[in-house]
C-alpha cells in the first residue's frame, strides 16, 4: 500500500523520527497511530505496511452486559475464524455455546492482546464474574479445544477462576 503523507492530517502528528537510517536525510516523522513512518518531501510517495487490527475493540463491542460472548458472526470475526467453525469445534456434547464464546474470546485475548492488557482486563473480569457462576464448567476441555481452534497456546492455569 502506498500512501500520499498529509502533514495536516488531524489524526496524526509531526515528530523526532526514531529511525536511524532517515535521521541524516529525513529530520521527522509522520506518525500514523502507533506506528511511526518516516516523512519524505512533498509529493514523494513511500510505501505503508497495514498495521494489524485490534481485536480488543472488536471483541468489546460484541461482550454482553453479564460478561459473556454470543458465539455469532460478530464474535467470529474478532477471533479471525468463522461461525460455522466456532460451532463445529464446540467441546463436549453438554458445553453451552456461551461458556464456548466467552472461553474462545479470552483465549484470543491472552494469546494476542498481552501488550495492551490495560485495555481488556475490565473485559476478562467481568468475564469471569459471568463463568464462576457456570456450574461444571469444563474450562480445561475448551482451553484445549479454544488452543487448538485458534492456534493459540494459552494455559489451562491463565483462566483459572
Amino acid at each position: 500500500m502506498r500512501r500520499r503523507l498529509d502533514p495536516n492530517n488531524s489524526n496524526d502528528y509531526v515528530g523526532e523520527c526514531p529511525v536511524e537510517a532517515f535521521k541524516p536525510q529525513i529530520a521527522v516523522c509522520y506518525f500514523t497511530k502507533r506506528h511511526p513512518v518516516p516523512m519524505a518531501p512533498p509529493g514523494i510517495l513511500i510505501p505503508v505496511k497495514k498495521a494489524a487490527e485490534d481485536p480488543v475493540p472488536k471483541l468489546k463491542a460484541s461482550q454482553n452486559d453479564n460478561g459473556s460472548w454470543t458465539l455469532n458472526a460478530s464474535l467470529a470475526s474478532a477471533l479471525e475464524t468463522t461461525e460455522e467453525e466456532l460451532k463445529a469445534k464446540i467441546p463436549g456434547q453438554d458445553t453451552d455455546s456461551t461458556v464456548w464464546a466467552t472461553i474462545c474470546a479470552l483465549i484470543w485475548l491472552h494469546a494476542t492482546s498481552q501488550d495492551c492488557y490495560d485495555d481488556w482486563e475490565i473485559l476478562k473480569a467481568t468475564a469471569f464474574c459471568w463463568l464462576r457462576t457456570i456450574q461444571d464448567l469444563p474450562l480445561a476441555e475448551c482451553v484445549n479445544a479454544g488452543n487448538s481452534l485458534l492456534g493459540t497456546s494459552v494455559d489451562v492455569g491463565v483462566l483459572e477462576l
